[in-house]
């Protein structure tokens, strides 16, 4: 119940902070705050390539240019990325096109 009722105190600014590891070693980790519902930082670490793969900032050539035309106004890439981490984006949930077949959570 105590869960429930910070969850749902908005001027308490509950915070999310969550890290995960997929498959591969990809880390993940993703933190929003109930003070800025409409904001998301999202960091990804990659793991170390082959020899043979051209890294460039930690990221695949050509990989910050590919998340800003797929993702244009909606991202902020931040720079730098959050320590340990080699990419970190700060999405705006606001500037995200309106769908008429989705329903709004803020």
């Amino acid at each position: 119940m105590l869960i429930f009722s910070s969850l749902c105190s908005v001027e308490k600014g509950v915070e999310l902070d969550c890290n995960w590891v997929e498959f591969g070693d990809i880390r993940y980790h993703i933190q929003a705050s109930l003070k800025s519902p409409h904001l998301l930082l999202l960091s990804v670490s990659l793991p170390t390539p082959p020899p043979e793969i051209v890294f460039f900032g930690g990221l695949p050539l050509g990989a910050i240019e590919a998340v800003k035309v797929a993702y244009g106004p909606v991202i902020q890439i931040l720079d730098p990325p959050k320590d340990g981490f080699n990419l970190t984006v700060k999405l705006n949930f606001i500037k995200f096109p309106l769908d008429e077949g989705l329903v709004s959570l803020f």
